[in-house]
Parts: C-alpha cells; structure tokens; sequence
C-alpha cells in the first residue's frame, strides 16, 4: 500500500500519522476512544483469533461457530470505540492537531472509515475463505475414514474366507 502512495505522489511517514492519531484519540477525553485500550483490545482479539484457529484446526466441523462467536465477541469489543468516535468530532480534532482546513480533516476521517470497512471486508472474506477450508478438510477426513473402513473390512472378509477355506482344508485332511 505503501508503494502504490509514493507511486502517485504521496509519501506518508506511517509513524507520524500512527502518533498523530493516538494524540487525537486521547485528545477526545472518551476512555473508549484511548490508544492503549484500543491496542489491548486488539491483542486480545488477536489470542482469541489464534486459539479458535488452533480449534478449527482440531475440530473443523465447529470452525464456523467458533469463528463465528469470536467475531461477536471482536464487534461487541470494538462497539465502544466505534460509538465514541464521531466522524464529526474526529474531524475537528485532526483539524486542531494538523492544521487542516476542516473539509481537509473530514477528508482524512472518511479514509479512516474506509479504511476500517476495507478491513472488515477482508476479514468478511478471510472468515468465508476459512469455512470453505474447514468445510473441505472435514470432508477429506471423512472420505479418508470412510476408505480406511472399506479397506479394513475387506481385509476381514478376506482373513475370513481364507479361514473358512483353510479349515475346511485342514478337516478334509484329518486322519481318522
């Protein structure tokens, strides 16, 4: 992404940006809003991603509730802040902070909503990608299980009828 900004003309200090927007966050006074909680919150719901990952690998048939549920619980975590941050209220903010004429800071806010909803996208499409997966390796797996129970009981049926043959080879042999 960062190449295709220099490419048209655009050369971001992504450090720069990233403290100017943790300045503006704290700067609204809403707890919801501060950088550090919003981190923790992102940490948290990075553990709770590669656990249920380690989950759906285990039990692929619950992956979609699992991915599901953690999904819920990412929503119902960023909900505060997603409340607290008026796109209005940002914009003021980053106008105080840069010195951005208004129009410019709603400009700017608009490309952190978008932004976010091009991540939720991503995710929406990594959530899709990952039952599809789930989805395919349950059905490998039961196709493998499935062979393996005809062959075993191939393999019974023939250590059956060889029994069967050789005992009756064996009785019409006997000394009487």
């Amino acid at each position: 992404m960062q190449a295709q900004l220099r490419e048209n003309g655009i050369d971001l200090d992504w450090d720069d940006l990233k403290r100017e927007l943790d300045t503006a966050l704290r700067k609204t006074g809403k707890a919801e809003l501060d950088p550090q909680r919003i981190r923790q919150d992102a940490q948290r719901s990075l553990g709770d991603a590669k656990a249920v990952a380690e989950d759906a690998a285990l039990d692929p048939q619950a992956a979609n509730a699992e991915l599901s549920d953690w999904f819920a619980q990412v929503r119902e975590r960023g909900a505060p802040a997603l409340a607290a941050a008026d796109k209005d209220a940002l914009a003021h903010l980053i106008a105080a902070r840069t010195g951005q004429p208004l129009e410019q800071a709603r400009v700017t806010a608009d490309r952190y909503a978008q932004t976010y909803d091009q991540a939720m996208t991503k995710y929406e499409q990594l959530k899709a990608q990952a039952g599809q997966k789930a989805r395919e390796a349950a059905q490998s797996a039961s196709e493998g299980v499935s062979k393996a129970a005809w062959s075993s009981l191939i393999v019974l049926v023939l250590g059956g009828l060889l029994a069967f043959f050789a005992g009756r080879l064996g009785y019409r042999r006997q000394v009487r």
